[in-house]
């Protein structure tokens, strides 16, 4: 802003200039009143060009260094990358174990990775203790299966009894993939790939304020756009959809999980 006023400046001082020299050289019948003119003249169109290449310079100058804040943001990310999801999970533990934290997850997999029962993967393990804890906001959308219901349940009645967990579902088609993510405190992403047969997995967890605020806005639209899990009513639709798939054990299983929530009672939205 101050090149463009100091460029007006000179220039109207320039323009001044070369119409003093006119009248001057008028005035006293000057010989060389062309010379002066082109010499005014020459000064006006240098002195212009020279601001504006001044201003031209600072905006790029503006430009660079504003690239390369962000470059520098992202540059000083930290990725932690991990083979397994045992490893992934540890970390996520290490960084909730103590004090107040938020937990925000999505998994919306079409189908589980995991060959084990649900009961005994490490990501299921670390959910279910963030509905167990008080001291840990959770609020969690998944996609309804017939393998995560009961597990589902389980997180509910803990979350009902302890008051600090929020749960949402999105009925989506089966062809749909999506990749599993967790928020935690707002400040790390843990994700990991979509589930593809037969590929290698990909677990992360990303240390960075800038991307971390994308996630949360992306996770913000996903839970106000979903379906959220207010009600037993609800609950015992899910159990009618996969009855005829499971075993009378585990029918008695969720029938008994459903009954405990209904007395609990499922906490209203955040």
């Amino acid at each position: 802003m101050i090149y463009k006023i100091l460029k007006n400046i000179i220039s109207c001082i320039t323009v001044i200039i070369a119409i003093g020299y006119l009248i001057y050289s008028i005035c006293v019948n000057s010989n060389n009143f062309y010379e002066t003119m082109i010499l005014s003249l020459l000064i006006l169109i240098s002195t212009t060009f020279i601001l504006e290449g001044l201003d031209e310079k600072r905006k790029w100058e503006n430009i660079d260094k504003d690239i390369m804040k962000r470059i520098s943001s992202i540059s000083n990310c930290q990725i932690s990358t991990y083979d397994n999801t045992k490893d992934w999970v540890d970390e996520m533990i290490n960084l909730t174990k103590e004090g107040i934290h938020t937990f925000y997850s999505a998994a919306l997999d079409n189908t589980t990775r995991s060959k084990s029962k649900p009961q005994y993967s490490s990501i299921w393990g670390y959910l279910n203790k963030c509905s167990r804890e008080e001291r840990i906001i959770f609020r969690h959308i998944l996609r309804i299966r017939k393998n995560n219901l009961r597990n589902l349940l389980d997180r509910i009645a803990a979350g009902s009894a302890k008051k600090n967990s929020y749960f949402a579902y999105y009925e989506l088609p089966s062809g749909f993939s999506f990749p599993t993510f967790g928020i935690i405190d707002e400040k790390y992403i843990a994700t990991r790939s979509p589930y593809q047969q037969g590929a290698s997995p990909c677990y992360m967890i990303i240390d960075n304020g800038l991307i971390a605020q994308y996630f949360v806005q992306y996770f913000d639209e996903l839970w106000n756009k979903s379906n959220k899990i207010e009600s037993v009513t609800t609950l015992r639709a899910f159990l009618t959809r996969f009855e005829s798939e499971y075993s009378s054990e585990e029918i008695k299983y969720c029938q008994d999980r459903i009954d405990e929530i209904e007395k609990e009672g499922i906490i209203d939205d955040i």
